[in-house]
């Protein structure tokens, strides 16, 4: 599973409507741009996050891989578009508050990657259409989010308001959100068990500070722990 971040600006309302993406395939000068080829990587159970007007909107999830497809009827207004291009067919769950990008920045930045950010060091959307979100990035803006619209609600709020209730059983961001993050934990879990299994082999499966081993550790580790067990056992 992968994540992206969709610059839709004033098409984001026609697309919610049909519950898609869609970029031509190419421009009028027949270039490719990458924002645009991106959509032939997008399939089935992607998480994407749509992102209109400097805010986070909505978090969809691709229910179909990509295909190419003419421009739906409600985007002809576009002229400036060619009629071929590609298309992903989405659940859209959009957000009860918006996340306004600036207002994070300090968080988000590091996590940026240094080419086809979709986002400039001042917090302004870069020119494009669909950009890959990194796991790393992904997890900050479920957090994000999480703390604007997933409300934790006390018993006496319970028994006071039923609205409390039914908004807690059709807030359909909680799954999306928990499934999304425990994934993508996973993966970065992954990545760093892969990372070091390569790196270990470079230092000779030492520790490039103090020369030990994994193996010399986990002995002085077990030692260190029975001397302590012995000493409080007198």
């Amino acid at each position: 599973m992968n994540n992206y971040i969709v610059m839709q600006g004033h098409t984001y309302h026609e697309e919610k409507e049909l519950g898609i993406i869609w970029s031509p395939q190419q421009d009028k000068g027949g270039n490719v741009p990458h924002s645009w080829h991106r959509m032939k990587e997008v399939q089935k159970g992607d998480r994407i996050f749509h992102y209109v007007k400097e805010f986070i909107v909505a978090i969809s999830i691709a229910t179909e891989d990509y295909k190419t497809a003419p421009k739906p009827s409600i985007l002809q207004n576009h002229s400036n578009w060619n009629d071929e291009g590609y298309i992903v067919k989405l659940d859209y769950h959009e957000l009860d508050v918006a996340l306004y990008l600036k207002a994070n920045l300090s968080e988000i930045l590091s996590l940026l990657p240094i080419k086809y950010s979709p986002f400039q060091q001042n917090g302004d959307g870069n020119q494009g259409y669909l950009y890959l979100c990194n796991e790393e990035l992904a997890i900050k803006l479920l957090e994000l989010i999480s703390e604007l619209n997933i409300y934790q609600v006390n018993q006496e709020q319970l028994e006071l308001s039923i609205d409390n209730v039914r908004r807690i059983e059709r807030n359909t961001l909680i799954p999306v959100i928990a499934e999304t993050e425990s994934e993508m934990k996973t993966k970065v879990r992954i990545g760093q068990q892969k990372f070091r299994k390569a790196l270990m082999p470079l230092w000779n499966s030492k520790c490039a500070l103090c020369s030990m081993t994994y193996l010399d550790y986990f002995e002085r580790a077990t030692q260190s722990r029975g001397s302590i067990v012995r000493t409080k056992n007198g």
